[in-house]
């Protein structure tokens, strides 16, 4: 529908009535779908609606697989993008397929379609900013394992094995000592040194109920836990939390404290760059 059609009509077509139309899709499932026209326009079964404050830079296509290079701007005065949303970084890693229509006859279908994927969102309160990029950004990525003296695997994961639902633990914030990033909480007080520290927290509770946050380090005695980054909103006391235990995929932890040795994935004696540049012993 989106081929041959729509060129044979603009061959016999003396004005064009363009519309650009822009499908968001989360990666939570959730979506836009928008135009810059001043009216609904429905195409494939889908109804997208004007969407004010929202500009795209100067467009560069290229024919091979090298990135496309695109940037959305735009100013947080629709409903359907959110303070909350962005701040909650939940367009992250969100693709989007722009497509170019007549407004007058969508059912023509489109006369050129792009696929993107967003790579990066900065957001300053006022006005956010999204920098898209073609297949080439995803072709890019190193795909594949390997071979350190560390585990490569994720604690957790289908090739880790650990049971983390066993060893997560439920709490709330008590004393709040750094806004955002650092509090205590009575339920973890009885743990280790560190024992959470590289763990993930989700919080199921408060402002930031949804959200995640990585953990920097846990303090035996208070039950102190400093996150890496910020979160989102501040973070209050009786906030709810699930986190579990963190991991530095070394070897003497894999044994030491999950008994998961037969599960290790890395290599303790593979030989370092100090063997490479040894002399031979004259």
């Amino acid at each position: 529908m989106a081929g041959s059609k729509p060129a044979e009509w603009l061959l016999y077509s003396d004005t064009l009535h363009l519309a650009t139309l822009w499908k968001l899709t989360r990666r939570d499932g959730a979506g836009l779908r928008i135009t810059d026209h001043d009216k609904e326009i429905l195409f494939d079964g889908e109804t997208y609606t004007p969407v004010t404050g929202v500009d795209t830079s100067a467009r560069q296509k290229i024919a091979d697989l090298s990135a496309n290079n695109q940037e959305l701007v735009g100013v947080i005065s629709d409903d359907r993008i959110t303070d909350a949303d962005l701040r909650a970084k939940r367009y992250h890693g969100a693709t989007l397929e722009e497509m170019l229509v007549d407004w007058t006859n969508p059912a023509s279908g489109a006369i050129r379609r792009s696929r993107y994927f967003l790579t990066e969102i900065s957001y300053d309160g006022d006005q956010w900013k999204a920098q898209v990029g073609g297949l080439g950004v995803i072709l890019a990525q190193s795909v594949g394992g390997q071979y350190t003296r560390h585990c490569r695997w994720s604690l957790g994961d289908s090739m880790c094995r650990v049971n983390l639902a066993a060893l997560s633990v439920t709490g709330s914030v008590g004393t709040v000592r750094v806004p955002r990033r650092t509090f205590e909480s009575t339920e973890l007080a009885s743990a280790a040194d560190g024992a959470y520290s590289l763990g993930v927290l989700d919080w199921t509770g408060g402002a930031n109920e949804g959200q995640r946050s990585m953990v920097k380090l846990s303090v035996h005695g208070t039950g102190l836990v400093e996150l890496y980054e910020q979160t989102v909103y501040p973070v209050e006391q009786g906030d709810t939390f699930s986190v579990a235990p963190g991991c530095d995929r070394t070897h003497t932890t894999c044994k030491e404290r999950f008994n998961n040795l037969l599960n290790f994935g890395g290599f303790p004696t593979i030989p370092g760059t100090n063997k490479a540049q040894q002399t031979p012993d004259v």
